[in-house]
C-alpha cells in the first residue's frame, strides 16, 4: 500500500486549516499545468485536452483547466485521495515528472 502525502500543499492548492493561506504565482502554476498537459498530451496520442476530458476523464473538470493554452488544472490533493478518479490517477501518475521542473516555493499570505 502506498499513500501519498503532501505536507505543502504543492499539488493541490491551497489550505488554510490554522495555517496561513499558501498562494503560488500564476506563472508557477502555469508552467506546471502546462507540464501536466504536455504529460497528458503524450500519454493518449492524437488525442486534445478537450478530446481526454471527455472521454477518458467522463467530463471531469476543474477551473484550473485552460486547454486552449495547453494547461490541464489539478483537483485537491483530498479528492486525488479519496475519489480516485482516472483524472485523480492520471494527477498523481504525472507528479513525479512535473515537479522536477518546478522549483518556485510558494508565498505565505
Amino acid at each position: 500500500m502506498i499513500e501519498m502525502v503532501n505536507e505543502d500543499s504543492s499539488s493541490s492548492g491551497p489550505s488554510t486549516r490554522g495555517r496561513p493561506k499558501r498562494q503560488y504565482p500564476d506563472a508557477q502554476r502555469a508552467l506546471v499545468e502546462k507540464q501536466f498537459g504536455d504529460w497528458l498530451l503524450a500519454k493518449y496520442p492524437g488525442q486534445t485536452l478537450a478530446q481526454i476530458r471527455s472521454s477518458v476523464w467522463a467530463g471531469l473538470s476543474t477551473p484550473q483547466d485552460a486547454f486552449a493554452e495547453g494547461r490541464a488544472g489539478f483537483r485537491p490533493l483530498w479528492n486525488i485521495a479519496n475519489e480516485r478518479t482516472k483524472r485523480d490517477c492520471d494527477t498523481a501518475r504525472s507528479l513525479p515528472s512535473c515537479r522536477r521542473l518546478s522549483t518556485v516555493r510558494p508565498t505565505i499570505t
